[in-house]
């Protein structure tokens, strides 16, 4: 090795960061925003970034400089918005069921936005929140989701327009309707169908009198899969009608596009700190692991794996992908294929890796509660 090398080499090994670390690309991040803008004809005051998905504070800048706006699921979300220097005016509280105390100090931190899908919110927000906007959620199909959302939220069609009945007489503003899909839906004929579902329940609403303002798309774009992309140009396909239908009928239409905007903007980068063959298969232990944010795993869901150090892999052999705890179940992948010379030091990306990774370790703004030693 001659000495320039030998120099570009001691710097680049300062330069990189110790394992594991995640980068995210925000270059992706505004792509992806402006190729969701685009397509679907959105304009970006009409996007609320769930923060749930990713709460770094460099994301919440970016997205904010471009005039997007945001949903929190807690207290905790919404005083780290604040803290980011976003405006209450634009925060959607999206969480359908709220504590009376959450309810309260969100009001009076000036939020006026919520979303409930019960009677029983209704009741709470009027007393501690009046005069604030409500968005009704309902309950949709979530056939073809990777992770479903039913049961646990939503209202029957019946049930919302009684709700909306019912938040006019408390003094409260009923806008509209918002629904999800359930998350990584990459079923074409289930979004036609919730759409539908949508117009269906629009149009009886304004029969019965109550006009919809706002309609809530929510989020469920396909973006953790190497295909999603072609599974979002055929659903925008089918949704796109409805959509121009609604604005041209003064309804203004809103999303919540949380993993279609970060998750393929970030990979994460893992060193191999040990290859043990058990039982005719060789075993990589990683130095990071499923539970170090990467619990959906646990509920089957996939990631792709590539040793980043080898430029030709050549023979492909069988590995399981593990993490470095003493648990069984900390395992990324039972059958990935990587380089046979797979060894130790070398460094592994597994990606998508910008959504739900970082703000796993405080999901949803809901910390740990704190243990007391008696």
């Amino acid at each position: 090795m001659n000495l320039f090398r030998f120099l570009f080499y001691v710097c680049r090994k300062k330069m990189r960061p110790s394992t594991p670390y995640i980068i995210i690309y925000k270059d992706q991040i505004q792509k992806n925003l402006d190729n969701f803008c685009n397509k679907l004809k959105f304009e970006t005051d009409e996007i609320f970034f769930p923060i749930k998905v990713n709460n770094n504070s460099e994301i919440i800048s970016l997205l904010d400089k471009a005039k997007c706006r945001f949903e929190a699921a807690s207290i905790n979300e919404i005083r780290l918005l604040l803290n980011c220097g976003i405006d209450p005016s634009v925060i959607l509280y999206g969480n359908p069921v709220k504590s009376n105390h959450d309810i309260i100090t969100a009001h009076n931190l000036g939020i006026n936005f919520f979303v409930a899908d019960s009677f029983k919110e209704i009741e709470k927000l009027s007393s501690f929140a009046p005069n604030s906007n409500i968005i009704v959620r309902i309950e949709v199909s979530n056939e073809g989701a990777s992770w479903k959302l039913t049961e646990k939220f939503g209202c029957s069609d019946d049930e919302a327009k009684l709700i909306f009945e019912e938040a006019s007489n408390k003094n409260l503003n009923p806008l509209g309707l918002s629904f999800h899909v359930g998350w990584n839906n990459k079923s074409i004929k289930n979004w036609e169908k919730v759409m539908l579902h949508a117009e269906d329940l629009r149009i009886k609403l304004n029969k019965s009198g109550r006009r919809i303002e706002i309609i809530d798309l929510g989020g469920g774009f396909p973006a953790h899969d190497e295909d999603s992309e072609i599974y979002f140009e055929e659903i925008l396909q089918k949704i796109l009608p409805y959509l121009h239908h609604w604005r041209n009928s003064g309804i203004k239409v809103i999303a919540e596009p949380g993993s279609y905007l970060v998750a393929n903007a970030g990979v994460l980068y893992s060193s191999v700190i040990e290859k043990i063959k058990r039982k005719e298969k060789y075993w990589v232990f990683l130095d990071t692991g499923v539970f170090q944010g990467f619990y959906w795993i646990l509920g089957g869901l996939k990631y792709r794996i590539k040793n980043e150090s080898t430029k030709n892999p050549g023979e492909l052999t069988e590995f399981v992908i593990t993490g470095p705890t003493c648990d069984s179940f900390d395992i990324f992948e039972k059958n990935a294929f990587l380089p046979a010379q797979t060894n130790v030091g070398d460094i592994i990306s597994i990606s998508p890796a910008g959504a739900y990774i970082h703000s796993a370790q405080n999901y949803n703004g809901f910390e740990y509660p704190p243990e007391i030693v008696r």
